[in-house]
């Protein structure tokens, strides 16, 4: 996610940006700045003429400390989605929200994520 930053400046480039993303990712990027097209991972890919991962385009443009994207927010969650949200969360106090597991389909799991017992230090 913290590469997506960079679909704008590659669009800059007078380049047609089609972003292929996971399916539980589709709906956070589907209105990332600077991409024509956003794909679900799976379907199949219009013609293109380059491909590049996210995590190379820090190298492509020669990124260092000073010249890294910030246009913040990069990413803006659907509005709706954030008015459900906000709805559950009705109510004062502080809410904290603590994740120690992952996607249990996901083929790396067992190396990403935790089980309770496994995470108490006592």
């Amino acid at each position: 996610m913290q590469f997506a930053r960079y679909i704008p400046l590659v669009a800059a480039r007078n380049a047609s940006v089609i972003f292929e993303v996971q399916p539980e990712l589709r709906s956070l990027f589907a209105g990332i700045e600077g991409a024509s097209q956003v794909i679900t991972r799976g379907n199949s890919l219009p013609a293109f003429e380059l491909h590049s991962p996210l995590i190379s385009l820090p190298l492509a443009f020669r990124t260092d400390l000073a010249t890294i994207p910030a246009n913040i927010p990069y990413l803006r969650p659907n509005p709706a989605a954030v008015q459900k949200f906000s709805q559950q969360l009705q109510g004062g106090g502080l809410r904290v929200g603590l994740v120690w597991s992952g996607n249990p389909q996901h083929v790396r799991d067992p190396q990403r994520s935790l089980t309770l017992a496994s995470s108490n230090p006592h």
